[in-house]
C-alpha cells in the first residue's frame, strides 16, 4: 500500500473513532437532558458509524469517508429539525475539513463539502420553517448548547492535529525512503566500480599472458625467412 494510502487511512480511522464516540457518548447526555425521544437515532447513527469503520478496513477510504459524512449530516440535519436553537448544525463545520484529509480524488472532496455547505444552509432554513418537534427547556438548553460548541471546538481541533500529526509522519517515511535509495544507489555504484576494477584487472593479466599483435608477425616472418 502506498504512503498516501496509509495515511488516508489513518485519518478516516481516527475520524471514524471520534464520531463513534461521540455518537454513543452523546447517547446518556440525552437522558440527563430529557431528550429521550432522540436516543434511539443517535443510537443508530453511532452504529452506522461501525459500518464506515468496516468499509475503511475493506481499504475503501473513499467510501468509507463518504458515507461516514452522510450518515453524520442526516443526523445534525434531523436533530437540529427536532430541536431548535441547540448550534448542532454547526458539527457541520469539522465535516467539510474531513475530504481535504482522507480523499486525494478532487471530486469527492467538491462533492463532500457541497453536501456539507447544503445541509448547513437547509437547516438553518427549514429551522425557522418547520416547527420542533420538542423544546429543551433552560438549564438543559443552555448545557446542551455548551456540550454541542464543545464538541465542534473538540472535533477541529482533532482534525487539525490529525492532519499534522499525518502530514509529519508522511514527510518523515519520505525522508527515510530518500535515504534508503541513496543508500542502494550508493550500494549500486559501489558494485559498479568493483565489477569495472575486476575487468580492467582482468584486462591487465590477460594483456601480459597474451603476446601481442606485432611480436607474432615478426616470429612468422622470421619464421618464413628461414623455410
Amino acid at each position: 500500500m502506498s504512503d498516501s494510502k496509509v495515511r488516508a487511512g489513518q485519518l478516516i480511522n481516527q475520524a471514524n473513532f471520534f464520531c463513534a464516540l461521540f455518537s454513543f457518548g452523546f447517547a446518556p447526555c440525552l437522558l440527563l437532558l430529557k431528550i429521550s425521544y432522540y436516543l434511539p437515532f443517535q443510537l443508530t447513527t453511532g452504529v452506522l458509524t461501525l459500518v464506515s469503520f468496516y468499509l475503511s478496513s475493506l481499504k475503501k477510504f473513499n467510501s468509507s469517508t463518504l458515507f461516514l459524512v452522510f450518515v453524520l449530516t442526516v443526523n445534525l440535519v434531523y436533530f437540529s429539525l427536532c430541536y431548535h436553537n441547540t448550534g448542532i448544525e454547526f458539527f457541520l463545520i469539522p465535516l467539510v475539513a474531513m475530504p481535504f484529509a482522507t480523499s486525494k480524488k478532487n471530486n469527492i472532496t467538491y462533492v463532500i463539502v457541497g453536501w456539507c455547505l447544503l445541509m448547513f444552509f437547509l437547516t438553518k432554513y427549514l429551522t425557522h420553517t418547520i416547527p420542533a418537534r420538542g423544546e429543551i427547556k433552560e438549564p438543559y438548553l443552555t448545557i446542551t448548547y455548551f456540550l454541542i460548541i464543545s464538541g465542534v471546538f473538540g472535533g477541529m481541533l482533532s482534525t487539525l492535529y490529525s492532519l499534522k500529526r499525518a502530514n509529519e509522519k508522511f514527510e518523515e517515511n519520505i525522508l527515510t525512503r530518500k535515504k534508503e535509495i541513496e543508500e542502494q544507489k550508493h550500494l549500486v555504484e559501489e558494485k559498479q566500480k568493483e565489477i569495472l576494477d575486476s575487468i580492467h584487472y582482468a584486462k591487465r593479466i590477460q594483456s601480459a599472458l597474451l603476446a601481442s599483435d606485432k611480436y607474432i608477425d615478426k616470429n612468422l616472418n622470421r619464421l618464413k625467412s628461414k623455410i
